[in-house]
């Protein structure tokens, strides 16, 4: 998604093909807030916080029901809940990846 100028568009293009209660994996580089606060590739046309790509693929229609995230080469479980994630994890963090339910 961080490639597309139209991720909504994206993401509504799967849901409109993804059976009812499919999954959809979706795994995205995260956004560097320090120091840089704007994409680390100048080919990505936009990277996403946590809770914003939550936020952002669960307006789009999909129940998320599992969120890591990839800290170099460690893979971790975020809690969350419906509303989003509820403790920040901690250290350097470069993808993240949702499992979303197709509703």
């Amino acid at each position: 998604m961080e490639h597309l100028n139209k991720p909504q568009s994206f993401l509504n293009s799967i849901k409109n093909v993804l059976k009812k209660n499919g999954h959809l994996f979706l795994e995205v580089p995260l956004l560097f807030p320090e120091p840089m606060n704007m994409p680390l590739f100048p080919f990505h046309v936009k990277e996403y916080g946590l809770q914003e790509l939550f936020d952002f693929t669960k307006n789009c229609g999909f129940q998320i029901s599992e969120v890591y995230v990839k800290k170099r080469h460690i893979i971790e479980k975020v809690l969350m809940s419906d509303e989003g994630i509820l403790e920040k994890p901690k250290g350097k963090i470069t993808a993240a990846l949702l499992v979303g339910l197709n509703v």
